[in-house]
């Protein structure tokens, strides 16, 4: 089944990890703020590099090289300070 078609347990159930790989995985996820989506996302970027060259499990390379895919966290637009203060002939 392709990666794209996996859901919730079907990702479970294809996408295994060694436990070093789940390890690896659970703490970039505690680090990152990886919500469940980004978890799953992860996990099947990782299958797809195992799937390249054959491997049947997912291996902390595989996860490490998926994590480097992810796109950069983007911090919020710091506030503003900026006062704003009408000019003369606008009061």
């Amino acid at each position: 089944m392709p990666n794209a078609q996996l859901e919730g347990n079907g990702i479970e159930r294809c996408c295994v990890p060694s436990p070093a790989a789940r390890k690896l995985l659970r703490e970039a996820a505690s680090r990152l703020s990886l919500s469940v989506r980004g978890y799953h996302r992860v996990l099947k970027v990782a299958r797809t590099i195992a799937d390249i060259p054959g491997n049947s499990g997912l291996d902390t390379s595989d996860v490490a090289e998926a994590l480097q895919y992810r796109p950069p966290r983007i911090a919020p637009f710091p506030p503003l300070n900026v006062r704003y203060e009408p000019e003369e002939g606008n009061r």
